[in-house]
């Protein structure tokens, strides 16, 4: 039998499956998925799956290595509210087991004591049908911007430190509502060959967008904050949401939405990049 690519012939009785649900800061790592080969004496460079699967290895007796299968991935830098994966975790005696209590209480344990920005959130015992990435109903990412007000230009270089790395500051002043207008080109069933990647060459282009949208946010101001700083910018936020995307879709689409509001390209230049149709 076989789903999703993987036999199931075979799996042994103690062998189990576990979506993980997790959450992270992303300043510290190259991004969630592991960039260098799982080898002696090489240079493992900080990821968020490198920190799950070392939490996981370190804190259960397993005949083979855990190694996460993720549902979506983030750039460096790219936090996640909620992201997942599953995990094949196989025992190496015949009595083996873990509950998913201990498996979230020993792999947050891991973080702590290594000083981790990466906390588990839930594990469940799914089939072994369940795949995280195929499964995957719905990705939705957030892009938050700070424009700075009009006369107070000295702070635009500055963010309250509580949003530092937590949004992006739009170097001058913006049109708010053509950007909104940019947004709902996006949406529905388009072609994105022009905004995919060259690693995306033999992946198909068309993909559905169920939001893309531009509100504005709440900043909660806290006792401690720059209350000078955090009232010298309006916030907004970019919801997009969809199935699947391609390999940094969402960031370009949200880079020509800006770039509308700085008045870099024309509004009907975002109409036609998300209405072209394949030539190929």
């Amino acid at each position: 039998m076989r789903l999703y690519g993987q036999s199931l012939q075979g799996v042994p009785g103690n062998a189990s499956r576990f979506l993980l649900r997790f959450s992270y800061l992303g300043t510290r790592y190259s991004g969630i998925q592991r960039q260098a080969a799982r080898e002696p004496n090489t240079v493992e460079k900080p990821t968020v799956q490198y920190a799950l699967e070392s939490a996981i290895n370190s804190s259960f007796r397993l005949k083979y290595p855990a190694v996460l299968s993720l549902s979506s991935r983030t750039d460096a830098g790219v936090h996640a509210v909620l992201n997942t994966a599953h995990v094949d975790l196989l025992g190496n005696t015949d009595d083996f087991t873990v509950s998913e209590e201990n498996l979230v209480y020993y792999v947050n344990k891991y973080m702590l004591r290594n000083r981790h920005d990466v906390v588990l959130r839930e594990a469940i015992r799914v089939p072994y049908w369940f795949h995280a990435r195929f499964c995957a109903q719905r990705r939705t990412y957030i892009y938050r911007i700070a424009v700075p007000k009009e006369g107070r230009s000295k702070f635009k270089r500055f963010v309250p430190l509580e949003e530092l790395n937590h949004c992006y500051i739009v170097p001058g002043p913006v049109d708010i509502e053509i950007m909104q207008k940019a947004c709902k080109f996006f949406e529905g069933f388009h072609n994105f060959a022009s905004f995919r990647n060259t690693q995306n060459v033999n992946q198909p282009p068309e993909k559905n967008i169920s939001e893309f949208s531009l509100v504005p946010e709440h900043v909660v101001k806290r006792q401690y904050m720059e209350a000078d700083l955090a009232e010298s910018f309006s916030w907004w936020r970019f919801t997009i949401s969809g199935r699947s995307f391609l390999y940094r879709q969402v960031r370009r689409m949200v880079g020509s939405v800006l770039a509308v509001g700085l008045g870099k390209i024309p509004l009907e230049e975002v109409s036609y990049n998300s209405s072209r149709t394949a030539t190929y």
